[in-house]
């Protein structure tokens, strides 16, 4: 019972989420928007090969869930942590061989992990009431723990929220994203943007001035992913194709980049970028109208974006590794039978290999990177698969 009502607040979630309407008032003059529209109406197929690279080696792991396993991120080459059923917390630390659950937050549901050290890990937290109506009445934290997730406490919440994710640099700032609800009635949201400049444990909400901006301009959606660099400053992706940012920790914002193709349909979920500056969006759509389908979105120069679609597969997670190397887990094929895949790309995007290909009906939820040789994908019947070249 208490799956099926977690499915059925996710599924709530997703679905406030994806018909949210944010606007963003462009930064950039419209002639130039409308040209690079014009230029990304063609959308080619993703160019791999079928057959499945045999030079990866495959490692099943129980990580001792009957739940699916939602995330899984490493700190190092030795010690991960992982997520299972929303709200239980497994950690191994001899690279994923071997998994000990180490504790729990009742009552919630963890979007996304952060792994300062071995031991301390910050998470984004969602706690939705089952009489909560596309999140409404929800609470979003951020907690944190110091004992490698035996304990938890919180550092950040707000009522009638949404975190997506949060994610720190080395100098001890964090940002976390996600969506304020102002009405689940009309449908009614707003950007949720978070700072903290003490190592997590103070937050302030920088999204006033951001906020600000939107009225008039296009619908580019809620805030779901940050990237932070030391050049670009605060980078935030929206779910409909909107990327703005921020240099001085949001006292001013404006539009960075827009992926100007991205349907209703779809749900841009991760933004990265490779040792060029080239920025890379990731987006996945699943519908009954419109059936299964990924896409990757590469900014080659200013306004122009490269595109490659992935007809029949849904992408669950991204994996971003230090080499330049992308990497995509989900599954393929329809909507009721699906089996998982995992693809490779070592060329930003332009070729694509399939390194790994289920034999069952099963999804892949999630990837991490061990290493740039050594991946690790969670299913959603609780186990894990090493893979390493």
């Amino acid at each position: 019972m208490k799956t099926e009502i977690s499915l059925l607040i996710r599924v709530g979630l997703i679905f406030f989420v994806a018909l949210a309407t944010l606007a963003c008032v462009e930064s950039h003059s419209q002639n130039e928007l409308e040209k690079s529209e014009k230029e990304n109406l063609n959308v080619p197929k993703a160019n791999f090969p079928e057959k499945t690279q045999d030079i990866w080696r495959k490692t099943s792991v129980d990580i001792s869930s009957p739940k699916p396993v939602s995330t899984i991120r490493f700190y190092d080459e030795n010690v991960g942590y992982a997520v299972a059923d929303s709200e239980l917390v497994y950690r191994t630390i001899d690279g994923g061989l071997k998994w000990e659950k180490v504790g729990e937050i009742r009552g919630s549901s963890i979007r996304a992990l952060f792994l300062v050290s071995p031991l301390v890990v910050f998470a984004a937290v969602n706690r939705v009431p089952e009489s909560s109506i596309l999140g409404a009445n929800s609470t979003a934290m951020i907690v944190q723990t110091t004992d490698g997730g035996k304990n938890w406490r919180s550092v950040y919440k707000a009522k009638s929220s949404i975190l997506e994710t949060v994610k720190f640099t080395n100098r001890g700032f964090g940002v976390a994203v996600g969506s304020r609800i102002r009405s689940a009635s009309t449908l009614d949201a707003e950007p949720l943007t978070l700072l903290s400049s003490d190592n997590g444990e103070n937050w302030i909400d920088i999204s006033k001035k951001l906020f600000a901006l939107f009225g008039t301009g296009t619908n580019v959606g809620s805030p779901v992913d940050v990237m932070l660099t030391d050049d670009l400053g605060i980078v935030v992706l929206c779910h409909r194709g909107g990327i703005y940012r921020t240099i001085d920790w949001g006292q001013s914002w404006e539009l960075l980049e827009r992926v100007s193709d991205v349907s209703l349909q779809t749900n841009l979920i991760r933004i990265s970028r490779d040792s060029a500056g080239r920025l890379i969006a990731v987006h996945t759509s699943r519908s009954g109208d419109h059936g299964v389908s990924s896409t990757v979105y590469i900014n080659t120069d200013r306004f122009k974006w490269s595109n490659f679609s992935f007809g029949r597969r849904f992408f669950s997670d991204v994996a971003f590794l230090s080499s330049g190397d992308i990497v995509n887990a989900g599954s393929e094929g329809e909507i009721t039978s699906s089996q998982g895949v995992v693809l490779l790309s070592t060329d930003f995007g332009k070729t694509w290999s399939v390194i790994h290909r289920s034999t069952e009906l099963e999804t892949f939820s999630t990837i991490a990177s061990i290493t740039d040789r050594r991946l690790i994908v969670g299913t959603d019947n609780g186990q894990g698969l090493i893979l390493q070249r």
